[in-house]
């Protein structure tokens, strides 16, 4: 598989796990912020592999 393929498979596969709802829920605020910096390294991973996409030039 082509490297643009896979980080496009992976950004999308990233997208669909933000996007199904999460049974997971925050019973204090503590819970709450725990979940939000949880969630960040996985966010800053899409941003990457976008901007990975958008830079990367395409093979003929």
């Amino acid at each position: 598989m082509k490297i643009t393929t896979q980080v496009l498979c992976c950004t999308v596969l990233g997208f669909a796990a933000i996007l199904l709802p999460s049974k997971a829920k925050a019973a204090t605020d503590d819970d709450k912020n725990f979940l939000a910096m949880a969630a960040q390294p996985d966010q800053n991973e899409i941003a990457i592999s976008q901007l990975a996409t958008q830079k990367l030039p395409i093979p003929p």
